[in-house]
């Protein structure tokens, strides 16, 4: 009698638990939404009063940066100090991801004036190499002052090749990068005949694992 009680105790301290962190989650992306749309409240008011915006030069700028699967091109379009537009030039990353990722991230950067933002859940990489690409357009143009991010990888200029793949995670694990560089073969390439030589030919056999399902 007495386990019987114990274990309907445990579960419901385990349901409260649960409980807890499912609303701190919601709690915090409410915070975050909020922030996001004040933000996006004082572009506007900033824009409608006839301030400039906060970027230095106007002009349409374009940058690379790298992708999932190969470099991500954009052109950005600044406008008395605002970025006004942003399109894809080129890019070598699975559609749906990409797609997930462009439609948020340059309405967030039109609508909030912004770099600084979070990468679209489902769709990490192609939403990296989005942000770092845009960077890189605004740092040379001259619109923003600071420094190209992750520009270049490889001499190649369209998507990688199985082998290209597998020379870049290899390289990437014996040299000091930015974390979302370091990815196994596996993480690469998806799981399949090459993954079993992942931890072998990179040195990295865990850190990734979410990687699959997150891109």
């Amino acid at each position: 009698m007495e386990d019987a009680k114990n274990k309907t105790a445990r579960i419901v301290v385990r349901a409260t638990c649960a409980a807890l962190i499912v609303g701190a989650v919601a709690g915090y992306s409410a915070v975050v939404s909020a922030q996001e749309q004040r933000a996006a409240e004082a572009v506007t008011a900033a824009r409608e009063a006839g301030q400039r915006g906060p970027f230095l030069k106007d002009g349409v700028f374009e940058g690379t940066a790298r992708g999932y699967g190969g470099p991500t091109t954009v052109s950005v379009t600044v406008e008395n100090g605002y970025v006004s537009k942003i399109e894809a030039v080129k890019e070598y990353d699975d559609s749906p991801y990409f797609d997930l990722a462009s439609t948020n991230l340059f309405t967030a950067v039109v609508a909030q004036q912004t770099l600084d933002l979070d990468t679209v859940s489902s769709a990490t990489f192609s939403s990296r190499g989005i942000i770092n690409a845009i960077n890189n357009a605004l740092v040379a143009g001259g619109a923003i002052e600071g420094e190209k991010v992750g520009a270049s990888t490889s001499s190649s200029t369209g998507a990688h090749s199985t082998s290209e793949l597998k020379k870049l995670a290899a390289d990437r694990a014996q040299q000091e990068a930015p974390e979302w560089y370091e990815l196994t073969i596996s993480d690469l390439l998806g799981a399949g005949e090459d993954a079993s030589a992942s931890a072998s030919s990179t040195g990295k056999s865990s850190g990734n694992a979410g990687f699959a399902g997150s891109r």
